[in-house]
C-alpha cells in the first residue's frame, strides 16, 4: 500500500545502527531533477519501504497496524492523517527521506508539502532488523562498528552466530570478526565510525586494550620519545593511534610484542595444556580462552606460577613412583666440581647402580644445565632448559647424596684418584668466590674507565643489544655497566682470568 506521510511522522527503523548518512544534498539534487519524470513519487524510483505504529498510553510499546487499519487513517488522496498516536517507521530508505528533508528546509519548488511516499506493510521486528541489513550492506559506507551492532541484534534474536550468519548470507568468522568490535573502548569503535581507524587495525589493538587493563598500574613504561627500552604505555599508544597517528595494523601487533615481551611470561605447552584446580591465585582452570592470555603470553604471573606449583608436585609424585628413588631438595645434592663428576654419576646411573647401594636422588630444577632422566629415554646431561615442555618429566634432575660409589662403575672401580664429595664442593664454592671477586672488579675497573661519560642514550643502546625480552630494564648506571661487563665475560673470546686486578 502506497501513502504520503508527513515528514514530521517518520521515525528512522529501530534498528538501525547508521549514525552518519554522508551529504544527501546531491541526492536530493537527484531526486528533484527527476520529478517531471516520476510525479506520482516526486522523483523516487525505488519506493522506501516502513509500517505503521499505533502508541498511546494504553499502548506505550507500540502496536503495527494492520492493512485494514491504516485503511481507516489515510485521506482520499492518499495521505496519511496527522494523528500524534500514529508514527510511521522506515523499513529502509533513510538517506532518501533525509534528501526529502532537505528539499523542504531549502524550500525546493514542488516539495513544500512535506509528504515522503512510503510502501507501508504490516512488518514485524525481525522483517525490520533485516531491511537494516540487506539497505546497509548494499551501501560503502556503513562502518564496522555499525555493522556488528546490527549482527549483535540478530543474533539475541537467533541460536547462534552461525544461523546469524546463514540468514544474512556472510560467513560466520566475518560474524565473529565483528562481533569482537564491540568488546572494545568507545573512543576505538568510534575512531571506526568516522572512518579513522578501519577494522583491521581496530581488531589489532584488541590485545593492547586487554594489556592496558591488566596491568594497569603495575608495570613502569616507557616513553614515546624515547628509541631504546621498555614500550610506551598501552593508553599512550591507543591515544597515538585513535588520534590520527599514522600507524599500520603490522605495526600496531609490533607494539603489541613488545609490550608482552615487556609485561608478560611465556606460557609453557605443558602448562597451557594442564588442567588445575581453581582457587588462590589460579584464576582459571585452564589456559585455553582465558582473558590473561594473548597468543602464547601470559599476563598474570601469579597465577601461571601457581600452576607451575601444582604441575611441579604432581609431577614429583609420579617421578618417585617411576624412578624409585627419593626426592631431594637439598642444594648440595646436585652441585658438581666438574664435568668428570656428571660422567661418572652418568656411568653408575647406566650400570644399575642406582639399584645396589647407591644414595642416588632427584629434584624439581628447572633453571640449569643438569642430568636428566626422561630425555630421549635415558639420562643425559642436557645444556638448554628443557623444563616444562611437552613432557613436564624434562624438569626432573638427577644428583647424588654422599661420595660417589666407584665400585659401581662398570670398570670395577679402577680409576685415577677421585677427592671426596666435600673437598670437591669446597673446591666449588673458593671457585665461585673468586669468580665474583673477579667479576666486582672487573665493574669496578670498566666503570673507572668510562668515567661517566658515556651518554644515557648509548648505555640504552648497548643494553637493548645485550638484553633478553624477558629481563628487567635497568635504569641505574651501576646496573647497566654490570650487565654489558657480564655479557661481555659470558659471550666473549676471554675470560675472567685476563682481567688484571
Amino acid at each position: 500500500m502506497l501513502i504520503f506521510v508527513p515528514l514530521t511522522q517518520i521515525d528512522d527503523n529501530p534498528f538501525q545502527a547508521r549514525q552518519e548518512y554522508g551529504d544527501t544534498a546531491d541526492l536530493a539534487g537527484r531526486i528533484a531533477a527527476a520529478r517531471d519524470s516520476y510525479p506520482d513519487t516526486y522523483g523516487l524510483m525505488q519506493i522506501p519501504r516502513g509500517r505503521v505504529i499505533f502508541r498511546n498510553a494504553a499502548e506505550p510499546n507500540g502496536r503495527v497496524l494492520s492493512h485494514d487499519e491504516v485503511q481507516h487513517l489515510i485521506t482520499t488522496s492518499g495521505r496519511l492523517m496527522p494523528d500524534k498516536a500514529v508514527r510511521v517507521e522506515l523499513a529502509f530508505g533513510h538517506r532518501r527521506m533525509r534528501a526529502f528533508r532537505y528539499l523542504y528546509d531549502m524550500s525546493t519548488a514542488g516539495y513544500s508539502d512535506a509528504r515522503f511516499p512510503i510502501h507501508i506493510d504490516a512488518l514485524t521486528d525481525e522483517q525490520m532488523l533485516d531491511a537494516v541489513w540487506s539497505e546497509n550492506r548494499e551501501r560503502k559506507d556503513i562502518s564496522a562498528v555499525e555493522e556488528a551492532e546490527l549482527l549483535q541484534r540478530k543474533l539475541e534474536r537467533s541460536k547462534s552466530q552461525r544461523e546469524v550468519a546463514a540468514a544474512w548470507g556472510v560467513d560466520r568468522s566475518t560474524v565473529a570478526n565483528r562481533l569482537r568490535l564491540l568488546e572494545l573502548p568507545a573512543e576505538i569503535q568510534q575512531a571506526n565510525r568516522d572512518g579513522r581507524l578501519s577494522e583491521r587495525a581496530c581488531l589489532a589493538l584488541a590485545p593492547v586494550v586487554t594489556i592496558q587493563a591488566l596491568t594497569n598500574g603495575r608495570t613502569k613504561w616507557g616513553k614515546a620519545d624515547q628509541y631504546w627500552g621498555p614500550p610506551v604505555a598501552p593508553a599512550d599508544f591507543i591515544q597515538q593511534v585513535v588520534s590520527g597517528e599514522k600507524i599500520s595494523s603490522d605495526g600496531i601487533r609490533d607494539y603489541t610484542k613488545n609490550a608482552l615481551r615487556h609485561v608478560g611470561r611465556d606460557l609453557p605447552k605443558a602448562i597451557a595444556d594442564m588442567r588445575a584446580p581453581q582457587g588462590g591465585a589460579i584464576i582459571s582452570s585452564g589456559c585455553a580462552g582465558c582473558a590473561s592470555r594473548i597468543n602464547n603470553t601470559c599476563l598474570t604471573p601469579e597465577c601461571l606460577e601457581a600452576k607451575i606449583e601444582v604441575l611441579k608436585e604432581q609431577t614429583i609424585a609420579d617421578a618417585e613412583v617411576v624412578l624409585g628413588i627419593p626426592f631431594s631438595d637439598r642444594e648440595e645434592d646436585f652441585v658438581f666440581a666438574n664435568w668428570e663428576d656428571k660422567k661418572v654419576l652418568q656411568q653408575i646411573w647406566d650400570s644399575g647402580g642406582q639399584r645396589g647401594g647407591s644414595n642416588f636422588v632427584f629434584a624439581w630444577r628447572t633453571n640449569e644445565a643438569a642430568l636428566r632422566p626422561f630425555v630421549n629415554n635415558r639420562l643425559e646431561f642436557v645444556h638448554m632448559n628443557t623444563a616444562l615442555a611437552e613432557d613436564p618429566r624434562a624438569a626432573i634432575a638427577i644428583g647424588h647424596r654422599g661420595n660417589f660409589p666407584t665400585h659401581l662403575l662398570p670398570d670395577g672401580g679402577e680409576r685415577s684418584y677421585m677427592p671426596e664429595r666435600a673437598m670437591r664442593q669446597a673446591w666449588d664454592k673458593e671457585a665461585k668466590r673468586l669468580m665474583k671477586e673477579a667479576h666486582q672488579k672487573a665493574v669496578d675497573a670498566l666503570w673507572d674507565m668510562i668515567d661517566r661519560r658515556l651518554d644515557d642514550g648509548l648505555m640504552d643502546m648497548m643494553q637493548a643489544i645485550i638484553a633478553r625480552p624477558e629481563s628487567k630494564w635497568q635504569y641505574e648506571r651501576s646496573e647497566q655497566v654490570k650487565l654489558v661487563l657480564t655479557h661481555l665475560l659470558q659471550y666473549g673470546g676471554g675470560t675472567v682470568t685476563h682481567i688484571h686486578s
